[in-house]
């Protein structure tokens, strides 16, 4: 772990200009724009905030220099001062997830929390990244992680060999979620004010669900994944996660494009001439969107929904059922039920656990064998058979007696080829059930704007498995102390009206709850 990060907190002396458990990118660009606060200020205080919380934590797994955050932060207040402003990210903190390759002249490694890719150096920073920080954002540090974002193991999520486990800030008993959890920790924590993760299949809704957080998994393709540590890129995308859906509409704003071999390969053009994102959310209302309720889930976990009965639990049930009733007092067009019908048939459960697991079994073996094979450093791994004999012969680091297993990875053993005719027809079985007879049917029946739902219900996989957009927001919290949240799921490339609607559940359900540390005499207001 990065010096930065162990350093122990010294006093603050002075009283803290603004709350690092509730301020956002707007407010702090505010408040610079204003001149009552620098870029320096800014950094010195997440700095703190970082030092404070992130030993017991564990959300951070690298940190940038402490010397060169303070230079760059000097040179943009100085830019800043000269009239020369970047836009809305100018002199913003901003955490990545340590799959997201940044450049060596950051002071970084990119590891995905896997001790096989120390000394494997990136050829530069991430697509993304690189639009990040000419927008003027600091990355300040990089966030834990699920290692190789769950695909080594599904039992240990928020845990990485390098980084550790990361605790949830509201409850330590509970999971942080899944394998964006540290991201998710380190806004809450006020370690930021967002961060950017990546979601194959809930990486970034579970782990805002459980820390109060709004997010936005984008449509596949919105933004580019060059330079991120593959996972599955049928179904990968990049996403930002905030304490306000203002930060994910800029930092989508600022994000979305593909690189010009991902253009040509996708079909996809310039999103440049584009209305931004943030245009979406002037006017925060219910009014007129159509959302529908599917009631007839695919995972059997989820009877209440349709019969009140459910492992989910009370809390949950009563925050869903009351939710649907305020939006629709608000203006919305419910339709309750509208049931997704390869749900109902039991089609849509067959294809999650068969047709999508080829696939990503086989995308994880044939690109994660390509970004290896495409980073610097002498020999290393370069093949996912590499890593797994890696983690054999380091087992005392890689495969500890709480966390002995990699049995995600030993499944690529038995991957198809990206070339076969079986994995082609595996792509056209998800696209005609959980698309055409599935998602598409449903939007198109009732003529719907939106979907929603609970994280639990597992409609996400069905987004997932076409590429199509989802957003998380918060719901409530339990009695002994867990976030909860709900998601919306969106037509393709419909990410505007997803943010309209986030918008206005801001604007009608208030704010979201911070976490116990907030409480405490010595943080927040620092």
């Amino acid at each position: 772990m990065n010096s930065a990060i162990s350093v122990s907190a010294q006093a603050v002396s002075r009283v803290s200009p603004f709350n690092v458990y509730t301020a956002g990118i707007k407010e702090l660009g505010d408040r610079l724009t204003k001149g009552s606060i620098t870029c320096r200020e800014i950094v010195d205080i997440y700095l703190q905030q970082i030092k404070r919380h992130n030993g017991q934590l564990r959300a951070l797994i690298h940190m940038m220099p402490e010397q060169q955050l303070v230079q760059l932060a000097a040179e943009l207040d100085e830019e800043r001062a000269e009239g020369k402003l970047r836009g809305p990210l100018h002199g913003i903190p901003i955490v990545l997830k340590d799959n997201i390759a940044t450049d060596v002249e950051l002071g970084m490694p990119t590891t995905a929390g896997s001790f096989a890719l120390i000394g494997m150096p990136v050829k530069g920073d991430a697509l993304l990244v690189q639009k990040l920080r000419e927008a003027g954002a600091i990355i300040i540090g990089k966030a834990n992680l699920s290692e190789l974002a769950s695909y080594k193991t599904l039992s240990a999520q928020g845990w990485s060999a390098v980084g550790g486990q990361t605790i949830n800030v509201y409850a330590a008993h509970a999971s942080p979620g899944s394998s964006s959890a540290g991201n998710g920790v380190a806004v809450a924590a006020g370690f930021c004010p967002a961060s950017v993760g990546t979601d194959t299949d809930g990486s970034l809704l579970l782990p805002s669900f459980k820390a109060a957080l709004y997010t936005l998994k984008p449509s596949a393709g919105l933004i580019s994944q060059a330079g991120i540590v593959p996972f599955a890129p049928y179904f990968d995308s990049a996403g930002p996660m905030a304490k306000d859906v203002y930060d994910l509409a800029i930092l989508l704003d600022v994000m979305s494009g593909q690189n010009e071999n991902e253009e040509k390969e996708s079909g996809a053009g310039s999103n440049a001439a584009a209305p931004k994102y943030v245009d979406s959310i002037a006017n925060p209302s219910f009014e007129g969107y159509k959302i529908g309720v599917p009631r007839e889930q695919w995972h059997d976990a989820h009877l209440w929904l349709r019969t009140g009965k459910s492992r989910v639990g009370e809390e949950l049930a009563e925050a869903f059922e009351a939710a649907i009733m305020t939006m629709r007092s608000r203006g919305a067009v419910v339709t309750d039920p509208a049931d997704i019908a390869s749900a109902v048939d039991g089609t849509l459960w067959k294809c999650a656990e068969g047709a999508r697991i080829k696939v990503v079994c086989a995308d994880f073996k044939e690109y994660v064998g390509r970004y290896l094979r495409g980073l610097g450093g002498e020999g290393g791994c370069r093949s996912v058979e590499d890593i797994i004999a890696f983690n054999e012969e380091h087992a005392d680091i890689e495969l500890p007696p709480e966390h002995p297993d990699q049995e995600v990875l030993k499944w690529t053993k038995r991957a198809i080829s990206v070339d076969s005719d079986e994995y082609l027809a595996a792509k056209r079985e998800m696209q005609e059930v959980a698309g055409t007879n599935g998602l598409d049917a449903v939007f198109d029946q009732y003529d719907l704007d939106a979907i929603f739902s609970l994280a639990e219900s597992g409609q996400h996989s069905a987004a997932n498995m076409v590429g199509y957009p989802l957003g998380a927001v918060p719901l409530g919290i339990t009695k002994d102390g867990v976030p909860f949240g709900a998601m919306f799921i969106g037509r393709k490339y419909s990410e505007r009206t997803l943010l309209g609607i986030m918008s206005a559940w801001e604007a009608t359900f208030g704010p979201r709850p911070l976490p116990p540390i907030a409480n405490d005499s010595d943080s927040g207001r620092m």
